[in-house]
């Protein structure tokens, strides 16, 4: 019998005055040819927190190591989920579930 693990997970991306969630929708900004991921963390179960920088597939193979498909998954914020969803479609079919605050890393 398998148990669920717990997956918490949080982007860093870049930003600047004119590009930035104050002025774009969550949509819009990740869409757009300037949206790049600096750095991701992953928290699997109790564990340590795992940190990731590098290129797009880097950070797409570097992801490839956690069980999404079997796993419960927190985020704080829209990022996290749609970028999955749009660059990794695969792994939308993790269990999802968003974050109030940074309390998941606690």
């Amino acid at each position: 019998m398998s148990s669920t693990k717990l997956l918490t997970i949080d982007f860093e991306t870049y930003y600047d005055k004119d590009y930035s969630l104050s002025k774009l929708t969550t949509e819009e900004y990740i869409r757009s040819d300037l949206f790049e991921v600096i750095g991701v963390a992953v928290k699997e179960n109790g564990g340590d927190v795992k940190w990731f920088s590098g290129t797009h597939q880097d950070v797409k193979d570097w992801l490839g190591q956690f069980d999404w498909a079997s796993s419960l998954v927190l985020w704080v914020g829209l990022i996290p989920c749609l970028w999955v969803k749009h660059f990794f479609p695969q792994h939308s079919q993790s269990r999802w579930r968003n974050l109030p605050s940074y309390t998941a890393w606690a």
